[in-house]
C-alpha cells in the first residue's frame, strides 16, 4: 500500500529541473547550456524500484547544482574539480560525462573532450538532455558533423525513444537532408501515434522540399526546369510529379482524418495542388476557405490568397470580384486595388510577373509556376474574354468604383495617399487604353500626375510614388510636370507655413514639400534648380531636425546628395566647353570635377556634424573619399553606419571592398570587413539552419522554403566570393613580399559563374555613382572612365526613372536588362579573380605538366582552362598549347573593350602564366627565348609609359587603382621569375629569356613610378580649393563655424597614406627585380 501510495505521489515526468535548489529551471546554464524543464523517466519500473530511481536522480540533480553554478559563472577550473567529484559517485552517467567534456572543451582540451564524446557515442546517449549538452561540446571543439553521428548512435541503441528521434530529425533538417528527414518523420509517426498528425505533415513538407531541391524551383542558380514537368498536370511519370502527388495524397488523407486544417496546412496543401497544375480545384478550395480552415486570418490577406488562386485558374472575373470586395472593406488596401484593376482590365497589363500576386511561398513551387506559366495564362484569359463589357465600359465602371470609395470615406480622408495613388493607377490604365487604340492619352496622365502632386508632396516617398507614372510621359510632358509640379509643391509649403495651425510639425511638412519640388525635377531629368539653391535650402532648414534622435531619419538628407550630382553636372558641362581646370575663374558653374567633389564633400561633412547616422550622407561621403583615393576615410564613413549582419551581404561586397581595393590597401584594411562577412556566412547561416528546425516544430510550414532559400542565398552570395577572392589575393601578396610559397587553392571554394547569387541593394547608391559594368574591382576606375567619356553621371537624360540601379529589385524575380548585364560581368570577373591564385599556386609548385589527354586538377593548364571556362570563351576543342591558353586568358582578363589604360593587367597576367608554363613544361630548346615569351616581354615594355601618357590626358582616372593593380601584377611576375630561375631539373630558365622578362618588368615599373606623379595634380587641386571657396560663397556662409581646412587636410593625409602604400609595394617589387637580374649574371 505504501509503495502504491508512493506511485501516486510521484507521477511519471514529475521532476522539475532546478526546483530542489529553489531557483527556476531557466536560470541554470542560461548563457551556456539550455536544459529541458522536465526530466522524463521513460519506461521506469513500478513500485519501490521506481521510487529508488527517482531518489537517485534527485540526488544526482543536487550533486550537479554547484556544477551548473560554476558553468553559469564561467569558473571552468573550479567546475572541472566539481564535475570530477560527481563523476566518482556516478561513473556511468552520460550526463555527468558530457558535462566533463564540455568543461574540458572550455579549458582548451579538445582531444579529451572528443574522446569522452566518442565513448558516450559508443554506448548511445541515454536521452535527449545528454545529446543537447553534447551539442555544445561539439560546437566548442569545432566538429560540425559530430551531432549527427551522436544521434544516429543513440537511435541505434534506443530506437523507441521518440525524443531522440525528434532530435535526429532536427539534425537532418539542419543539413537539408530532405530524404533522410522524410523517412525519419514517418518512423516518428508510427512510433508516437499520439502526435502522428504532426509528424506526417513533417513528412509532407520534406517531400515538397525534396522536389524543390532535386527538380528545381525558383530562378536562383538557373533552377526551374523540373517544376515545369510537375506543374504540367499531364499525368507524366516524372519523379517530380510522383513526389508532389505523394505529398498531396498524404495531406488529403490527414485532412479527412482531422476534418479541418490550420492555415499553414491549408496553404501547404494548396501549394501542392497548384504544383500539380490543378488550379481549378485549388480555387474551389479557396472559395470554401472558412469551412476548411480553422484559423482566422485578416480579410485582406485572405482576399489576396483566394484571388491569386482564381488568377492562376484563369477565372479573372471571379478574381476581380474578390479583390473588389476587399477594397470596399478597406479602401486603403493598395495591393487589392492594384490586383482589382489588373484582373478587370487584363488586356492592359504590360508584365503580369510584376504584379503583387500573393498566395505563394517564397522559394516554393507556385513561385516557379508563376514564372513559367503566368504570362501564358494571362494571354489565354485575355483571348478567351469572359469579362462583362468591352474595355471602355469596364474603364467607366472602374472610375465609378473609385468615386464610390471616396464617398465611402470621411471628407478629411478623401485625399489620402492610398486613394491618390489609386486614382493615378486608373489614369495609367486609361492612358494604356488610349495608346492601345490611337496612340494618345499622355495629356490625361500628365494632368492626373499634376493633380496628385500637391496631395503627395508631404510624403517622403514622393519620388518613388510618381516614378512609375512619369516613365510613360515624353520629354515635353515631363518638363511641364517639373515646372508646374514644383510650383504646386512650393504652394503647398507656403500654405502649411502660413496656415492657422503653424506648428513645428507643419514646418517640417513644409520643408518636405520644398524638397519634393527639387526631387520632381531630378526625377524627370530637368535641371531647373542649381546645386547652390539645394544646398542653401537644406542649411536654411536644418534647424528643424536639431531635436531629432541622431539615429532617426532626418529631413532633406537626400537633397545634399542630389546637390553633389548637380555640382558634377555643372562642372562636367563647363569642362566640355572650357576644357581646363577652372578653379581660379569667377563663373560659379566653371569648376573642375575635383573641386565639385570637394565642395560636395565639405557640405556633406558639415551636415554630418548634426546628423551622424545617415545612410545617404555616409554613403555619399564614402563614395567621394574613395574616388579621391582616401581609402581610410571612405572606410571610416562606411563603418560609422554600424554595418553588420545581413547588411554586409547587401552593401559590403559591391560597395566597400571595391572601394578599399582601389587604394593598394594593407591586409589590416580588409580585416574588419572580412571578419564581418565571414561571421555572417558562418554564424548567421548556422542560426538559420537551427531556426529551420523551429519552423517545423511550430508548424509554420510556409516558412520552410523561405528559410531554405535564405540559406541558399548566403551560401552562394556574391559578397562571400568577393571576400574569398580578396582574402586569397591578400595571401598571395603576402607570400610574394616575404618570398614564401603560395598556398594551393581548393577548387571546392570556387563557384560556377551561374551559381553566384546577388543579394546586393543597389538602391542605396547615389544617383551619380552607378555600379561599374567592368566587374567588382573596377568601381573607381570605371567612374572616372565614365566621366571622361562624357557621361552625365547624375543619371540619364530621362531622370532617376531611367537609372537602373535605383529601381527596386524583387528578390523573387530574376534580374533583367542592365541589372542582369551588370551581374553577368560581375560574375565573370569575380570567377576569374577567384581562379588566379590557383594558377599562381600551381606555377609556384613547379609541377611538371601532365600530357594533354590527362590534365591534373592542380596543374597550371587545368586552372587556366577553368579560368577560360569561367570567362565564357572555352570550348570542347580548347587548345592545350600553353602559349595560346595564356593569350586567351590575357584577353579574358581585360575588363572592358576600351579600357586600354589598364592593358598592363592583361599583359602581365599572361606573362605570369607563360613564365609558369616554362617552369612546369621545361624547354626543349635550351638557351633560346620562346617566341611567345619574347613577344609578350616586348609588349609589356613601355606599357607603363603608355599608362603615364593616358593619365596625363585623364589626370585623375583612377590613378590609385591603376597603381595598385599594376604593382600587384609586377610583384607576382617578379616572384614567378624568381621561382623560374631557381627551378630544378629541366625547368631552369635560359638566361636570355629570364633577362628579357626581367628588363620588361623593370622598364614598366620605372614608367609606372613616374606615372604616380599624376597624383600631384590631385593634391594641387585640393590646395587650390583651400584658398578659393568662392564658387559657392553664399552656401559657404551657411556653414560658418565648420572647419573646412580640417576636412581637406584629412583628405590630403589619407591620400598620402595611399600613396605611401603604393610606393612600398613598388619598392618591394624593385628589390625582387634587382635580385632576379642578379641571377642572370
Amino acid at each position: 500500500m505504501k509503495a502504491r501510495a508512493m506511485d501516486r505521489k510521484w507521477p511519471r515526468g514529475f521532476f522539475l529541473f532546478g526546483v530542489l535548489r529553489g531557483r527556476p529551471a531557466s536560470s541554470y546554464g542560461k548563457r551556456q547550456i539550455h536544459f529541458p524543464t522536465l526530466f522524463h523517466l521513460p519506461g521506469a519500473p513500478p513500485g519501490r524500484a521506481r521510487v529508488c530511481i527517482i531518489i537517485m536522480h534527485a540526488n544526482l540533480e543536487r550533486a550537479l547544482g554547484p556544477v551548473y553554478e560554476a558553468i553559469d559563472n564561467r569558473e571552468f577550473k573550479k567546475c572541472s574539480k566539481l564535475v570530477e567529484a560527481v563523476l566518482r559517485r556516478y561513473p556511468r552517467s552520460h550526463l555527468v560525462r558530457s558535462l566533463k567534456a564540455y568543461v574540458a572543451a572550455q579549458l582548451g582540451k579538445s582531444e579529451i573532450a572528443a574522446q569522452i564524446l566518442r565513448e558516450v557515442n559508443a554506448e548511445g546517449a541515454e536521452d535527449d538532455r545528454v545529446l543537447h549538452t553534447m551539442s555544445f561540446v561539439y560546437a566548442a571543439i569545432g566538429d560540425s558533423g559530430g551531432m549527427l553521428d551522436a544521434y544516429m548512435s543513440a537511435v541505434e541503441k534506443r530506437p523507441n525513444n521518440a525524443g531522440i528521434r525528434v532530435g535526429l530529425f532536427g539534425q537532418h533538417v539542419r543539413r537539408l537532408s530532405y530524404i533522410s528527414q522524410q523517412q525519419e518523420a514517418l518512423k516518428l509517426a508510427k512510433l508516437d501515434t499520439a502526435n502522428s498528425d504532426r509528424y506526417v505533415w513533417w513528412s509532407i513538407c520534406s517531400l515538397m522540399m525534396q522536389f524543390i531541391s532535386s527538380n528545381g524551383c525558383g530562378w536562383r542558380g538557373k533552377r526551374g526546369d523540373g517544376c515545369e514537368a510537375a506543374s504540367a498536370g499531364d499525368g507524366s511519370s516524372s519523379v517530380g510529379t510522383k513526389l508532389v502527388q505523394l505529398a498531396y495524397s498524404m495531406a488529403e488523407r490527414q485532412e479527412k482524418l482531422s476534418g479541418t486544417l490550420s492555415y499553414e496546412k491549408f496553404f501547404l496543401m494548396t501549394e501542392l495542388l497548384c504544383g500539380l497544375g490543378r488550379h481549378d480545384e485549388a480555387a474551389e478550395r479557396g472559395v470554401r476557405f472558412d469551412t476548411l480552415c480553422t484559423d482566422s486570418i485578416p480579410s485582406s490577406e485572405k482576399a489576396a490568397f483566394v484571388g491569386s488562386l482564381h488568377v492562376r485558374a484563369g477565372a479573372f472575373e471571379a478574381a476581380s470580384g474578390v479583390y473588389l470586395d476587399s477594397v470596399r472593406a478597406d479602401p486603403h488596401d493598395w495591393v487589392a486595388w492594384h490586383m482589382y484593376l489588373a484582373t478587370i482590365l487584363p488586356e492592359l497589363v504590360e508584365d503580369p510577373a510584376a504584379l503583387p500576386l500573393g498566395g505563394r511561398i517564397d522559394g516554393g513551387i507556385v513561385e516557379a509556376w508563376d514564372m513559367l506559366h503566368l504570362k501564358e495564362i494571362w494571354a489565354g484569359a485575355c483571348a478567351a474574354g469572359g469579362l462583362d463589357g468591352d474595355l471602355a465600359t469596364r474603364l467607366e465602371h472602374v472610375a465609378r468604383v473609385l468615386d464610390g470609395l471616396g464617398e465611402q470615406l470621411p471628407k478629411d480622408q478623401r485625399t489620402t495617399r492610398a486613394l491618390t495613388l489609386a486614382g493615378l493607377e486608373v489614369a495609367k490604365y486609361e492612358f494604356l487604353c488610349a495608346r492601345l487604340g490611337h496612340g494618345g492619352g499622355q495629356e490625361g496622365l500628365c494632368e492626373a500626375v499634376l493633380c496628385a502632386v500637391p496631395r503627395l508632396a508631404v510624403y517622403s516617398s514622393f519620388g518613388a510614388d510618381l516614378r512609375g507614372y512619369l516613365a510613360y510621359l515624353d520629354a515635353t510632358k515631363k518638363h511641364r510636370v517639373a515646372i508646374e509640379g514644383r510650383e504646386a509643391c512650393l504652394k503647398a509649403a507656403s500654405e502649411l507655413r502660413n496656415g492657422a495651425d503653424c506648428s513645428p510639425v507643419s514646418e517640417s511638412k513644409a520643408f518636405v514639400c520644398v524638397i519634393n519640388g527639387f526631387m520632381l525635377q531630378v526625377e524627370v531629368g530637368a535641371t531647373l534648380a542649381t546645386a547652390s539653391e539645394m544646398i542653401e535650402t537644406y542649411f536654411d532648414n536644418v534647424h528643424l531636425v536639431k531635436d531629432y534622435d541622431p539615429k532617426d531619419r532626418g529631413l532633406g538628407e537626400e537633397l545634399l546628395v542630389i546637390a553633389v550630382s548637380s555640382l558634377l553636372e555643372e562642372s562636367l558641362g563647363a569642362g566640355r566647353v572650357v576644357g581646363r581646370d577652372c578653379n581660379r575663374g569667377d563663373n560659379r558653374g566653371r569648376i573642375s570635377i575635383v573641386s565639385a567633389l570637394l565642395l560636395g564633400l565639405v557640405f556633406i561633412d558639415a551636415a554630418q556634424q548634426a546628423r551622424r547616422v545617415s545612410a545617404p550622407l555616409r554613403l555619399a561621403a564614402s563614395a567621394i573619399y574613395g574616388l579621391l583615393g582616401a581609402e581610410s576615410l571612405a572606410a571610416a564613413e562606411f563603418e560609422a553606419l554600424d554595418i553588420k549582419g545581413v547588411l554586409h551581404d547587401s552593401l559590403t561586397g559591391h560597395w566597400m571592398i571595391p572601394m578599399i581595393a582601389a587604394a593598394c590597401p594593407s591586409e589590416e584594411s580588409y580585416q574588419k570587413w572580412f571578419k564581418g562577412i565571414d561571421k555572417l556566412h558562418t554564424v548567421q547561416a548556422q542560426e538559420a539552419r537551427d531556426a529551420l528546425f523551429t519552423v517545423y516544430e511550430e508548424g509554420t510550414y510556409s516558412k520552410v522554403p523561405e528559410f531554405v532559400d535564405f540559406i541558399n542565398c548566403l551560401d552562394k552570395s556574391s559578397t562571400l566570393y568577393v571576400y574569398r577572392s580578396e582574402a586569397a589575393m591578400a595571401a598571395c601578396r603576402k607570400a610574394c613580399l616575404s618570398g614564401g610559397s603560395i598556398e594551393p587553392v581548393d577548387m571546392k571554394d570556387i563557384p560556377q559563374v551561374h551559381g553566384i547569387i546577388h543579394n546586393d541593394d543597389l538602391t542605396l547608391r547615389p544617383a551619380w555613382y552607378p555600379p561599374s559594368l567592368d566587374g567588382p574591382l573596377f568601381e573607381v576606375h570605371g567612374w572616372w572612365e565614365q566621366l571622361y567619356a562624357g557621361d552625365t553621371l547624375a543619371s540619364t537624360p530621362g531622370g532617376l526613372s531611367d537609372a537602373w540601379w535605383l529601381r527596386q529589385y524583387a528578390p523573387t524575380v530574376p534580374p533583367s536588362g542592365q541589372r542582369a548585364n551588370w551581374e553577368g560581368k560581375f560574375n565573370q570577373q569575380l570567377a576569374l579573380r577567384l581562379r588566379f591564385p590557383g594558377i599562381l599556386a600551381a606555377v609556384c609548385s613547379g609541377r611538371r605538366a601532365d600530357p594533354p589527354e590527362k590534365i591534373a586538377a592542380d596543374s597550371v593548364s587545368w586552372w587556366t582552362r577553368s579560368a577560360l571556362e569561367a570567362a565564357g570563351i572555352a570550348s570542347p576543342t580548347l587548345t592545350h598549347d600553353p602559349s595560346q591558353l595564356a593569350l586567351q586568358l590575357a584577353e579574358a582578363m581585360l575588363p572592358g573593350t576600351d579600357t586600354s589604360d589598364i592593358a598592363s593587367v592583361s599583359l602581365l597576367r599572361a606573362l605570369t602564366v607563360l613564365v609558369g608554363y616554362q617552369v612546369v613544361f621545361g624547354s626543349d630548346n635550351k638557351g633560346q627565348v620562346p617566341d611567345e615569351l619574347e613577344r609578350l616581354a616586348k609588349g609589356v615594355t613601355g606599357v607603363g609609359a603608355r599608362c603615364a601618357e593616358a593619365l596625363r590626358r585623364k589626370p585623375f582616372a583612377g590613378v590609385p587603382f591603376l597603381a595598385r593593380i599594376a604593382s600587384e601584377e609586377f610583384l607576382w611576375v617578379s616572384h614567378m621569375i624568381y621561382v623560374y630561375a631557381n627551378a630544378d631539373g629541366d625547368g631552369i630558365a635560359p638566361k636570355a629569356s629570364l633577362a628579357a622578362v626581367a628588363m620588361a618588368v623593370s622598364d614598366s615599373a620605372d614608367s609606372l613610378s613616374a606615372a604616380l606623379g599624376c597624383l600631384d595634380p590631385l593634391a594641387e587641386s585640393i590646395e587650390t580649393f583651400k584658398s578659393s571657396y568662392h564658387p559657392l560663397s553664399d552656401c559657404m556662409r551657411r556653414i560658418q563655424g565648420y572647419d573646412v581646412d580640417q576636412c581637406l587636410s584629412n583628405v590630403t593625409g589619407a591620400m598620402a597614406l595611399t600613396r605611401a602604400r603604393i610606393q612600398d609595394a613598388l619598392s618591394a617589387l624593385d628589390a625582387l627585380t634587382t635580385k632576379t637580374m642578379a641571377l642572370c649574371v
